[in-house]
């Protein structure tokens, strides 16, 4: 018994753990709230996270309230759809001040997806109490898309500018510059608009091949033909495979990327020529080969 659920306890979801799952099921079931979350670890998995749960309640209901059993009935629950119930699991986890940060996300994603009017309030929350928390740029994320979806431009963009500033290297923040960028186009600020795909040049972002490639157009709308040109050559010459590089070789009016053609193969060795040929006159006839 102290072996098996020591297994369940290190390591719930190897091939070992796996395996010890039909003993914790037949002849040394859970007795202790422990060997229940053990159990219920190991089997959190795809097809049996009901059972898992089962398990997780068995310990809660003998006393097991701590942080990480709440984490994980929350886990649970969610897998369930129980989402209502999750958010009571995450609430009580944060109660947990070491535990709080990783409880008070969870909760307010659960909230995001039910649609609740709290899902705001919690997000800012978290942002703003959890900063350095490595979910943090994912929490401005969701709170300034969210805001966008209820077309709360002015909301929106104050995050989307937070997210900048705070997460300058996170792959999202080069996502909030080019919708920041399109809303300034649209809106008929060119220049801040320029000016946004610019931080995403200087940023070094994933993007950056795109917004020079805007910058280009912007500039050609500006009556800029020279400047127009000069970025999109410089593009065209440093991502000649790339779709915007590509874009940016039409624009200019560069012709066809031009291959050299591949060297041609080198002939067989006389011995492989040979055997190659005796196989064919054995083949012609229909014989088999054996031996080869």
């Amino acid at each position: 018994r102290t072996a098996l659920y020591g297994l369940l306890s290190s390591a719930p979801l190897s091939d070992d753990g796996a395996a010890g799952v039909a003993l914790a099921l037949g002849p040394l079931p859970p007795r202790e709230p422990a060997e229940h979350i053990a159990l219920g670890r190991a089997l959190n998995r795809r097809t049996t996270t009901r059972d898992a749960r089962v398990h997780v309640e068995h310990a809660l209901h003998r006393g097991d309230s701590s942080a990480t059993t709440l984490l994980l009935y929350g886990e649970l629950l969610v897998a369930g759809n129980r989402l209502r119930d999750a958010v009571r699991a995450y609430a009580a986890a944060a109660r947990d001040s070491v535990l709080r940060p990783l409880a008070t996300y969870r909760r307010a994603r659960v909230l995001v997806r039910l649609g609740d009017p709290a899902a705001q309030k919690a997000l800012t929350d978290f942002a703003r109490g959890y900063p350095a928390d490595s979910a943090a740029p994912g929490a401005v994320w969701i709170l300034a898309d969210l805001l966008d979806d209820r077309d709360d431009w002015d909301g929106a963009a104050r995050w989307y500018g937070e997210l900048i500033r705070q997460y300058p290297a996170d792959a999202r923040a080069s996502l909030a510059r080019f919708r920041l960028a399109a809303h300034a186009e649209k809106a008929g600020q060119p220049d801040s608009a320029a000016r946004i795909y610019q931080m995403e040049v200087d940023a070094a972002g994933p993007q950056r091949t795109a917004a020079r490639f805007w910058l280009g157009k912007l500039a050609e709308t500006r009556g800029d033909s020279t400047a127009a040109r000069t970025i999109w050559l410089a593009l065209a010459h440093e991502d000649s495979l790339g779709y915007y590089g590509m874009r940016a070789r039409q624009e200019a009016g560069l012709g066809a990327l031009a291959f050299a053609p591949p060297p041609a193969p080198a002939p067989a060795p006389p011995l492989v020529t040979a055997g190659l040929a005796r196989i064919d006159r054995l083949l012609l006839p229909g014989r088999r080969i054996v031996g080869m």
